[in-house]
């Protein structure tokens, strides 16, 4: 009864695919990637607030997360979409 420990909860689906999405950028492996934390954010577009230069977006809210990593010794921050889309904050 004493050794009960508290389960552990897992980040959202997104948030896990940004660390392996930034395990494979960074040429390591995901264990070497650590989630210093993350919050649930809308982005005003389809952009996910990381607009690359000459692209259109849907201007649609959207929601998702910024998560805040950090990978061979070096903070980053990715932002996400609520499926697979993934960008590297500019």
């Amino acid at each position: 009864m004493g050794d009960r420990k508290e389960p552990i909860e897992l980040p959202p689906a997104p948030v896990r695919h940004a660390l392996a999405v930034a395990a494979r950028a960074a040429g390591v492996d995901p264990e070497q990637v650590t989630l210093l934390g993350y919050e649930a954010v809308t982005w005003p577009d389809a952009a996910l607030g990381a607009p690359e230069p000459g692209r259109l977006y849907a201007q649609v809210l959207t929601p998702g997360y910024r998560v805040h990593l950090r990978v061979d010794g070096r903070a980053m921050t990715y932002h996400t979409d609520q499926g697979q889309r993934v960008v590297p904050a500019r």
